[in-house]
């Protein structure tokens, strides 16, 4: 949140030649040595397939999933759809191509332009044009592939790591390979199936039996709070966490409150706040972010200048802390000037990791490392603040992708501000202030998710380290009344049960930080307690509520 706060597919097939049309078994294939088990067509898309054409779907890659009255499976394309009790009379593509691209720039063309080689499309506001329009054309058109959304563009493929020409349809997702330039092979369709699966059904296809780091089983992400204990009651706020059922803490630290000398720690107090947590058996993410000021550049608690500092910092920290953390998220929300300091930089958020994870990994190799969560900031200014989509696509494209082998897990701060759970700009917009931006909305999430499957990234899970809605009085928020918030509280805790298999968990911002900073309205609005420690209406819903 914006505050002052510390607060591939790699199957590139199954087999090419799959005979799928009206039957319904894959044969087995041989993949290394070890033959992979075939995986059925359900026969109620047998004909739909057919008539389509296999070469343009490609082979199953989950069976069939039968949910909410529906059937789907997906292939290693796309995803087709249809009612339980209609079989193939009511079969659909899903719109692979509208949903992976959400939260992308797509501008549409301020100009049509029609000549022999293009075709316009007013509806979308986009073109077609040589090669991409001829496939289009000859086999399927709009029944098929849907209208484009994009125009044509180079991006890098997740799949083999090349960088192609493709635009992006309704449906599907257009490539040019210039290695079959003249053949039938140069346009080719993405292989959008692994990625839906990984939106809407979980990190790893039923065929890859890896464990996700810091996952639970899909769908059941633990639940925590964020605390803070400096200078507070511990035995009080630790109380509050026990009454309220919480199994997680996150603990924001500031480096620079722990390192009051140069190479000089002190875990004291912080002792005695693991202690406290461990013996009630709460699990603890620190958060650490606030260099100490002589050794950043500007002589503020910002990024330091050479990450080395930090990695000595976090050694020192995490072989103190080993096997009593769980999880380190590694700096908060650095894509904003207020956290990261005036330069703001991907690629040096990257290269900070990359000094500190080894020596996570060295001191406590079970602890979990956490890349920073990202704030929602309604606008792209590198002295201000950089949009968090923006942010995380720079991450995930930082020296071929390093980055994702660095974190276990994503972080992600989806506020909703005054927006319902299911609303997303501009699709379903609210009115008013914190609006107009769809980082101001809890599904700013999914596009959040999104940037990372596009970037074959689909593999690690997402933690939310902050969320809320708020419980106090913010005059920003006045129309929107505390017994609604209370419900888009539990609505978004079921969304994410429900719809977002890849979040492992999630963490509510926040316990105490109205007795804390009583002033700073922003922190206090959001407390669960008031600044006399009295529980708000929210804390006692969440107390009864099943963790």
């Amino acid at each position: 949140m914006l505050k002052s706060s510390s607060g591939g597919l790699r199957r590139a097939a199954w087999v090419q030649l799959v005979a799928l049309l009206l039957t319904v078994i894959v044969p087995s294939v041989q993949i290394g040595a070890a033959t992979a088990p075939p995986i059925p067509l359900d026969p109620a898309f047998a004909a739909f397939v057919s008539g389509v054409g296999a070469d343009i779907l490609g082979a199953p890659i989950t069976p069939v999933i039968l949910r909410d009255g529906k059937r789907y499976q997906y292939l290693e394309r796309g995803r087709l759809d249809a009612p339980i009790t209609n079989g193939d009379n009511a079969v659909q593509l899903a719109n692979a191509g509208t949903v992976l691209s959400s939260g992308r720039d797509f501008a549409p063309l301020t100009t049509s332009t029609v000549n022999a080689d293009t075709r316009y499309f007013p509806e979308t506001r986009h073109s077609l044009a040589y090669a991409f329009r001829a496939f289009w054309e000859s086999k399927g058109g709009q029944k098929v592939f849907g209208l484009p959304i994009s125009e044509e563009f180079i991006e890098l493929n997740p799949d083999d790591g090349r960088i192609y020409t493709v635009q992006y349809f309704e449906r599907f997702r257009f490539e040019r390979h210039p290695e079959f330039a003249g053949t039938p092979r140069e346009v080719q369709l993405g292989l959008l199936g692994k990625q839906l699966y990984q939106f809407y059904e979980g990190v790893r296809l039923p065929s890859e039996n890896i464990p996700v780091k810091g996952m639970n089983t899909p769908r059941s992400p633990a639940f925590g709070i964020v605390t803070e204990f400096t200078n507070q009651p511990r035995d009080r706020i630790a109380y509050y966490v026990r009454d309220l059922g919480f199994k997680w803490v996150r603990q924001p630290l500031q480096w620079a409150g722990l390192e009051t000398q140069r190479g000089m720690y002190d875990f004291a107090g912080l002792d005695l706040v693991v202690t406290d947590l461990q013996l009630q058996g709460c699990s603890i993410l620190f958060t650490i972010s606030g260099t100490p000021t002589w050794y950043t550049a500007n002589g503020d608690n910002g990024a330091p200048r050479d990450p080395q500092d930090f990695a000595r910092f976090m050694s020192a920290l995490t072989k103190h802390y080993a096997g009593r953390v769980a999880a380190y998220e590694i700096w908060n929300e650095p894509n904003i000037a207020v956290e990261w300091g005036p330069r703001i930089d991907a690629g040096a958020y990257v290269e900070m990791v990359k000094a500190v994870s080894p020596v996570i990994r060295a001191n406590d190799p079970n602890a979990l490392i956490v890349g920073a969560a990202l704030g929602p900031t309604g606008y792209n200014d590198p002295k201000i603040g950089i949009d968090d989509v923006r942010y995380l696509e720079r991450l995930e494209a930082y020296e071929g992708g390093i980055y994702r082998t660095l974190t276990d897990v994503q972080g992600v701060h989806p506020y909703g501000y005054r927006n319902a759970p299911d609303t997303l700009w501009p699709d379903q917009p609210n009115s008013g202030e914190y609006t107009t931006h769809a980082s101001f909305y809890f599904r700013r999430i999914e596009q959040m998710r999104l940037a990372m499957i596009r970037a074959g990234d689909g593999g690690r899970a997402m933690w939310v380290t902050e969320w809320g809605y708020g419980s106090g009085d913010f005059p920003e928020f006045n129309d929107v009344s505390e017994e609604t918030r209370t419900q888009w509280t539990l609505q978004t805790i079921s969304m994410m049960q429900t719809r977002y298999p890849w979040v492992g968990a999630m963490f509510l911002w926040n316990l105490n930080w109205s007795v804390i900073s009583p002033k700073n309205v922003s922190w206090g609005y959001f407390s669960l307690l008031d600044d006399q420690y009295r529980g708000r209406p929210l804390y006692y819903v969440l107390k009864n509520m099943q963790k």
